[in-house]
């Protein structure tokens, strides 16, 4: 059996941080350490992409002298060129760990709602299960003062393997540039890129790189400014509007059992959210 990774995912209590987990553990057949699965002193890198219903939504194209904001993961819809000494080829996804970079004239980019924050090994996972606390800045919602009620989707990479010199890349692996820069046919990669090897050139790293082990892809449900306001309106509302309270929280409850369980449809998440939002704001209002 292999590694199965299992997350979570939660607001702090404030709601300005996202608090993400790797609650793997060590028990179960397809945990760290088990069937030859790899341990947690074996993990030397991770990598994670968080998207919400709203980034996904308003995607942003991106055409010639548009500047491309780092972090940010793009897919290249037309065209063909080079970004950063990267080839650029349609239908790829891209994310740049550097500033100062602008779309070429060969080249129209999307957002995919996406975001890479640079983690690498600045966090890794433990048996204690200490959680990794994403600022605001860190899921792209900076301009806010709390998060996003939104469904997340957050995808999880463990990397191995750290090497740094010269070695063959294994064909078809995924690789990640745990630090300063590595060259790999013909192109040079910066701490935080990823690339696929495409046959077995050498990979010249002049920091660190690692390799792709496991990943998985996980849903999760915020609701801290939604219950916030249910909690300061509840000591205060009359019998009926406390019943109807009771019955938004019991949704929304179940929305993130939904998503915990990876059982979770965006769109019907998104509109139910909508709906709720919608009665809390009218109950607030007419209390």
């Amino acid at each position: 059996m292999s590694l199965l990774l299992v997350t979570n995912a939660v607001a702090s209590n404030l709601g300005d941080y996202l608090l993400f987990q790797d609650t793997t553990g060590t028990t179960s057949q397809t945990a760290y350490s088990k069937n030859g699965n790899i341990g947690y002193a074996d993990v030397d890198g991770v990598r994670l992409k968080i998207a919400t219903l709203s980034s996904i939504a308003n995607v942003q194209t991106l055409v010639e002298g548009d500047s491309i904001t780092r972090y940010v993961e793009y897919v290249c819809t037309e065209g063909s060129g080079t970004i950063d000494n990267k080839g650029i080829a349609v239908g790829n996804r891209y994310v740049f760990n550097t500033t100062g970079l602008t779309v070429p004239s060969t080249v129209v980019l999307e957002t995919t709602g996406n975001y890479v924050p640079l983690i690498l090994n600045t966090w890794l996972p433990t048996s204690s299960q200490v959680a990794l606390s994403l600022s605001l800045s860190e899921v792209n919602q900076a301009s806010s003062t709390t998060l996003e009620d939104s469904a997340y989707t957050i995808e999880y990479e463990v990397y191995v393997d750290s090497f740094t010199g010269t070695l063959a890349a294994v064909d078809n692996q995924q690789y990640m540039v745990l630090s300063l820069t590595a060259t790999y046919d013909g192109a040079t990669y910066r701490a935080g890129d990823i690339f696929i090897a495409t046959d077995t050139s050498n990979i010249v790293a002049a920091g660190f790189v690692v390799l792709l082990n496991s990943a998985v892809t996980s849903y999760f449900v915020i609701t801290y400014n939604m219950l916030a306001e249910i909690f300061e309106l509840l000591p205060v509302a009359s019998e009926s509007t406390q019943n109807e309270l009771y019955k938004i929280k019991t949704q929304l409850d179940a929305l993130a059992f939904s998503g915990y369980t990876n059982n979770m449809s965006y769109t019907y998440a998104g509109g139910l959210l909508d709906r709720l939002q919608s009665e809390v704001t009218y109950l607030l209002a007419n209390n």
